[in-house]
């Protein structure tokens, strides 16, 4: 989710932010893991806008076939992102479980709406004003059930959308929250642009949906089965 600031407020933050900023490397595949871990302790067990639905302290991901409807007013460049973004996390999140596009909002559990600033709170339950991208999800048994994620289209360009797209669909997969850790990660924080996940965001998707992990664990669990299986 990323709201937009004022000026002045958003220079600040910048200058505050890159004196400590840093993208993610890692020398071994163990040191990346280790790393990724401490973040996906920020982004899985906690919510940017704890609510009703806060899942703090425990993982909540899906567990059966995601169906994504697109809606409003969606640019040709941003359905294709779509497309092909859905292709990449198939690719590269093996087990996720299997994420299809649907032509009626009817038979969807996950919509994406491109709506004017203005609609957002139309279209996304406990909408907080002023953010561009913004998703909301409900879950059962830590399990979600279902999701709405709106992108503001007259307050951005392609660009901008580009990357809220993504930042959007990773929160509604299970990474609820932003970090302050690695300037290249799509759920950085501070506002960016960057146009493709980093290697720390594909490491967390796939600790969220690894066969070792399942709804409702917490964290000193999840670390302890972490640990254990790399140290082999």
């Amino acid at each position: 989710m990323k709201k937009l600031l004022c000026a002045a407020l958003c220079i600040a933050l910048m200058l505050s932010f890159a004196a400590n900023a840093e993208v993610f490397s890692a020398s071994t595949a163990y040191e990346a893991r280790t790393k990724a871990l401490a973040v996906f302790d920020t982004c899985a067990f906690s919510v940017e806008y704890p609510g009703e639905n806060s899942s703090q302290g425990h993982l909540t991901r899906w567990d059966s076939t995601i169906r994504i409807y697109i809606g409003g007013s969606p640019s040709f460049q941003d359905t294709r992102l779509i497309q092909d973004f859905i292709m990449e996390l198939q690719l590269r999140v093996p087990m996720m479980p299997n994420i299809i596009l649907v032509n009626r909002a009817q038979d969807s559990n996950m919509q994406i709406y491109f709506v004017r600033l203005d609609q957002m709170a139309t279209y996304v339950p406990g909408y907080v004003s002023g953010n561009w991208g913004m998703f909301h999800f409900s879950y059962t048994n830590w399990r979600i059930t279902d999701a709405q994620i709106g992108i503001a289209t007259d307050v951005t360009n392609q660009y901008q959308r580009n990357h809220l797209i993504m930042e959007e669909i990773v929160g509604a997969l299970g990474l609820t929250n932003d970090h302050y850790y690695y300037e290249d990660s799509i759920v950085y924080q501070p506002w960016t642009t960057v146009q493709q996940l980093s290697e720390v965001d594909w490491i967390m998707l796939n600790m969220l949906y690894s066969p070792l992990t399942y709804p409702g664990m917490q964290k000193q669990e999840l670390h302890e089965t972490f640990m254990d299986e790399w140290s082999r």
